[in-house]
């Protein structure tokens, strides 16, 4: 196309713009059916919009001019049709390098009244954007940071009401049922969660402080303070039904697990907030022992005592290195928590720490007969 003219579609000749006296008087159209029958038409040459670009620049508009435009276009509502033919008129054009550049210092720094933001807000509900333009607003935001300042205006922006998690923001039903929509089925990439990743753990510590603070209400088995719904419990419950982790996740979540769980210092405060004390199974078992073994069986379940990052139910406090482990039929089953170590597992552990191990499950320590058969063995075979 050349820069100094553009060529009306109907007739052929050429014009530094397009005006509506020459749609009128020569096509009989209006500039509005002109734009309906070429919607990508351009009606204004390059070298016209630069001389109008350049002749702005020189003109400037007094402050009281702009508060006149303002109060006169104040409370004026366009109807459906003049937002139509303002849309259909806008199609196609599009903004120079210069031209944004331009808008973009002129607003650099213009800070927006409340009233004027929430009109625009209310202006934009309801618009749909385009994928075409979804694209382009990414591949502008890739690899942009933004400063401390703005990540704290849009905190700021987004409080509202409280949801679970003590997040203040205001989001409908509606576009909490989009985002699931959208995020259905949606597989990160390796790249993207090691950024992820990488992210976290570089504001871990501050985010846990503000997640603590805004997780303040009523204290949960663990000690957190955490205020939940019913509803929202029921929502977790609901959404987490059927899910699998594949076998990578329940790896890595198991190696996490068995990390925190050799520091000692985790394993009290763990130990301290559930408030565990022996369970019913465990009471009847400490009472087999008192009865058959006084003084030579202690129930160390609640104490933190750690055997090389495990935590025994009972230790033999007669120079014996023996301990025996309880097992719930709830919390080792191995299709609900995978990653709990087996029988075998566990007394292997131990004999690597020079303990013996005995594995009783809940459900036989009920027998007392059979119980105490297996207590007997085990004391019996145990070589100083």
């Amino acid at each position: 196309m050349n820069e100094q003219y553009v060529v009306c579609r109907l007739c052929g000749e050429k014009f530094s713009r397009i005006a509506s006296r020459h749609l009128v008087f020569v096509h009989d159209i209006s500039m509005l059916d002109y734009r309906l029958m070429f919607p990508s038409a351009e009606l204004v040459s390059e070298g016209q919009k630069h001389i109008t670009s350049k002749s702005l620049m020189c003109h400037e508009v007094s402050f009281e001019t702009r508060q006149a435009i303002s109060d006169a276009n104040t409370g004026h509502v366009h109807t459906v049709e003049a937002k139509q033919a303002m849309s259909i008129a806008h199609t196609g054009m599009k903004l120079s390098e210069e031209a944004k550049q331009k808008l973009s210092d002129l607003n650099s720094g213009k800070v927006f009244d409340e009233e004027f933001c929430r009109k625009v807000s209310e202006g934009r509900r309801g618009c749909a954007v385009s994928e075409e333009t979804r694209r382009k607003i990414s591949r502008t935001l890739t690899g942009r940071t933004s400063s401390e300042e703005t990540k704290h205006k849009i905190s700021e922006g987004l409080r509202g009401h409280k949801n679970a998690l003590g997040c203040t923001r205001i989001q409908s039903e509606e576009t909490k049922q989009k985002i699931s929509q959208v995020n259905t089925g949606r597989t990160h990439s390796k790249e993207a969660r090691k950024k992820m990743s990488e992210s976290l753990a570089r504001n871990s510590e501050e985010r846990g402080r503000k997640i603590s603070k805004a997780l303040v209400g009523n204290t949960n088995a663990l000690g957190h303070t955490f205020v939940m719904s019913e509803k929202t419990k029921r929502e977790i419950a609901e959404g987490n039904t059927g899910k699998v982790h594949s076998a990578e996740s329940i790896k890595q979540m198991s190696e996490t697990r068995k990390k925190l769980w050799k520091d000692p210092e985790y394993a009290r405060s763990v130990f301290r907030a559930v408030n565990r004390r022996p369970n019913e199974s465990e009471l009847h078992l400490l009472n087999i022992l008192d009865r058959h073994y006084p003084n030579e069986w202690k129930y160390v379940g609640d104490s933190g005592s750690g055997i090389g990052g495990r935590y025994p139910d009972f230790v033999n406090i007669n120079s014996k290195k023996q301990v025996i482990e309880m097992f719930g039929t709830y919390w080792h089953d191995p299709v609900l928590f995978p990653e709990r170590p087996t029988e075998e597992e566990l007394i292997a552990h131990y004999k690597e720490c020079g303990f013996d191990c005995l594995v009783i499950w809940e459900y036989d320590v009920w027998d007392e007969a059979s119980t105490l058969k297996e207590l007997n063995d085990f004391c019996r075979k145990y070589r100083r």
